[in-house]
């Protein structure tokens, strides 16, 4: 779905809570 979405290479990308398909040691640097 994201990478759907940035195939359109939108200006901006509104994402629902982005952070919850990454883990959590990458959660953490945001």
């Amino acid at each position: 779905m994201i990478a759907m979405a940035l195939i359109l290479e939108p200006k901006i990308l509104i994402a629902d809570e982005p952070t919850t398909a990454l883990d959590v040691t990458t959660q953490a640097q945001f």
